[in-house]
């Protein structure tokens, strides 16, 4: 999920609405908003929410918007709280976000979200139940290690335009609706264990010293894990009842990553298919599969760092490991995001969700951090809203989240 960020920026650009006289197109970033006509012109500074944001009811209210607002938020008394700002398409023309009036002391790029009282909006469904999450319970959680690191956050690329150089040699890869995994073999700190498994690993390595070597204690480790948990390795006993174990395990069993990474290595993966995302199985309609899309590995001066693309698929070859489908590779030039966001999936009878860009040689941005984005599908998100809608009216709403967790 993306980064709320409520920005004070100008209009790029303001074009007709071929199929209304009173409304009007406006270009912030790279996103289009629908306007009334004449209300805003090119240059004028303006607050830019985007999609997936949720509006105070007073602010929505004041707005004369909340009727055009979708996804409330109430409270007990069911009053509205919040309305969530979404895709729609307005008189055919797609429109993402809302163009507010900024007070012209702010400055450009200035966050104004808490000053509105805008907040993110959090998805409340569980399109499936999925296969064995069973690492929702906290006897299935492990704590966080400090080489064992959470993916990159993806910011979409309508944000940050402006990031990629042209020319610059660039890997589109297509984004799979799933849910992000990740595997790695490194060394623990025995602080982090429990107080006997301390004393085990203390034995372990004077028995290592003892035997100059004969009885061997290996201090890697390897774990899998969700985007935001560690997880427990099932028991004997577990692992000989495939109903009961956590869908990371199968996928890390199913591809042999234990016996495949090296030590301080991490590899990340979207497993997809049957029972991960309800109208997205893609080519895994019998049982959940993974693709491969980054690696880290550690650098004896700053530790665990990315991979070059080169590098990341050069492992994936040797490892035999399948890796996300690429939909482009050569220079960057402002009209590929739109050439390849949209379209058929690679891998699946449905539609693309989007498309996720990055440059095949690592680098980092002062204002985005790490250089990688993503841009999603208009097509999917007004799909993908429709089938909230209607789970919102069938009462299939759930706190849960993890299905969401890519």
């Amino acid at each position: 999920m993306s980064t709320l960020i409520v920005e004070v920026c100008k209009v790029n650009k303001i074009s007709p609405h071929d199929n209304a006289d009173r409304l009007e197109i406006a270009t912030v970033g790279g996103w289009q908003c629908i306007v009334m006509k004449d209300r805003y012109n090119k240059g004028d500074k303006i607050v830019y929410v985007p999609i997936d944001s949720m509006i105070p009811f007073e602010l929505s209210e004041k707005l004369g918007i909340t009727k055009y607002l979708e996804n409330p938020e109430r409270d007990k008394g069911g009053n509205i709280l919040y309305s969530r700002v979404r895709t729609v398409k307005l008189r055919g023309v797609i429109s993402q976000g809302l163009i507010l009036d900024a007070d012209q002391s702010w400055e450009i790029d200035q966050d104004v979200k808490d000053i509105f009282g805008i907040k993110k909006y959090v998805p409340r469904f569980r399109y499936s139940n999925g296969p064995n999450r069973k690492h929702n319970t906290p006897g299935w959680r492990l704590p966080e290690y400090p080489d064992f690191n959470k993916y990159t956050h993806i910011e979409n690329f309508n944000h940050f335009i402006d990031v990629f150089k042209i020319g610059e040699e660039v890997i589109i890869n297509e984004k799979i609706n799933g849910t992000n995994a990740r595997y790695a073999k490194i060394q623990i700190d025995p602080s982090y264990f429990p107080f006997m498994n301390r004393i085990g690993i203390h034995f372990k390595k004077i028995a290592n010293k003892l035997t100059y070597g004969l009885y061997k204690h290996n201090p890697y480790t390897f774990l899998a894990g969700s985007h935001n948990c560690n997880i427990r390795r099932p028991g004997k006993w577990e692992q000989k009842h495939r109903d009961i174990i956590d869908v990371y395990w199968k996928i890390a069993k199913k591809y042999d990553l234990e016996n495949k990474l090296r030590n301080d290595e991490e590899m990340f993966a979207e497993i997809y298919g049957v029972g991960i995302q309800k109208y997205f199985e893609y080519d895994a309609p019998d049982e959940p599969k993974c693709r491969f899309f980054d690696l880290k590995f550690k650098h004896p001066d700053t530790g665990m760092i990315y991979a070059n693309w080169d590098i990341f698929e050069s492992r994936c070859t040797i490892l035999d490991l399948p890796m996300v489908p690429i939909l482009y590779r050569g220079p960057f030039y402002p009209e590929l995001i739109n050439e390849y966001k949209s379209g058929p999936s690679m891998i699946g009878n449905h539609m693309r969700e989007g498309c996720v860009i990055k440059p095949v040689i690592e680098r980092f941005h002062p204002k985005l951090g790490r250089v990688i984005l993503k841009c999603i599908s208009e097509k999917y998100l007004l799909f993908k809203g429709k089938k909230e809608d209607e789970m919102v009216k069938n009462g299939n709403s759930s706190p849960e989240l993890d299905i969401f967790d890519h």
